[in-house]
Formats: structure tokens, sequence, C-alpha cells
């Protein structure tokens, strides 16, 4: 019992936070918090059934279709190379698949943008170690991403050896 007061403090605190800035920012985008902590670390699970909340609130208000509680797949193909990547909008975390013959089988992990909540839907991508360096090896880099709302798209651009700076297009899995 002593575990879930506190637990329940930082959820009505985060929601009470949350509410105000999309009250002061006009917008759901304003809500997507980023809290102190790697991503690799699972939030309380009462933290992220508020945030999925607040989310779906937020969304209905604001006829945004794309919440904080979704999770939505996107995947394309690129000289070989196919993707799959599952957006986490609550999580504000990308679970990425790579596979084909260019870049050597399978490979796996996640990442994030990076800026907090000012990278809302664009910009520069972490990854999680295991994928950078499986990825490094084959001296294959992820420059940027963007999500595109209307046209329900992810865009990765990545930097690949002989071809250059490239842009793969995700489209959204049916």
């Amino acid at each position: 019992m002593a575990i879930a007061v506190p637990s329940l403090f930082a959820t009505l605190v985060y929601v009470l936070a949350a509410v105000a800035l999309h009250a002061r920012h006009g917008g759901v985008e304003a809500v997507v918090l980023r809290p102190p902590r790697p991503p690799s670390q699972p939030l309380h699970p009462v933290v992220v059934g508020a945030r999925r909340a607040v989310g779906v609130t937020m969304a209905a208000l604001t006829g945004n279709d794309v919440g904080l509680s979704d999770v939505r797949g996107y995947e394309g193909s690129l000289y070989g190379v196919s993707a799959s990547v599952t957006l986490d909008f609550a999580e504000r975390r990308a679970d990425v698949t790579l596979w084909g013959v260019p870049i050597g089988g399978r490979v796996d992990g996640f990442g994030w943008l990076a800026g907090g909540a000012d990278a809302l839907e664009r910009g520069a991508v972490v990854l999680d170690e295991a994928l950078q360096g499986k990825l490094d090896r084959r001296f294959v880099r992820v420059v940027d991403a963007a999500l595109d709302r209307k046209a329900d798209t992810v865009t990765v651009c990545v930097d690949v050896p002989i071809f250059g700076e490239q842009r793969l297009v995700l489209q959204r899995k049916s």
C-alpha cells in the first residue's frame, strides 16, 4: 500500500501538468512529456495508464486522430532491405526490425527521437546501443526520421554505403 500512494500521487501530478500544458499551448502535442529516464527503463504501469488516458481524452477533445494511446505499425523497403517499425506514441519509442540480404540477415532494436518534447514528430534519431552497434558494423547510419500525420507515413533518412543518403518511406500497416 505504501508503494501505491506515491505512484498515484505522481500520476495525479503528471495528469494535472499535462492538462495545464495542453490548455496553455492549445494542442495535444504539448502533452507529450518525456520523463527523466532512459527509454529502455519501463514506466510504472499506473503512469503509462494515466498517460494513455490523457492522450485519449486530448485526442477526442482536439479531433486529433493520433493520440498518445496509439501504437501504430509501419513498413517499407529500400534496395532489398525491408523495415518494420512499431511506434508507441505513449512511450515515444520505435521498435525497429530490418531484414534482407544487403543488411546480412535480421537486425532489430529500438530508438526514439532526440530532443525530448521539442521533437514530437521529426528529428534526429537515437538508437539503443545494440542496434547502433549492428548498424555501425554495416556502415549504416540513421540520420533522421519524420512522421507525416496527413499521409500516415514515416520517412526515415539513412546514410548507406555506395548510395549515400536515402529516404525510406514506410507505409501504415493495414
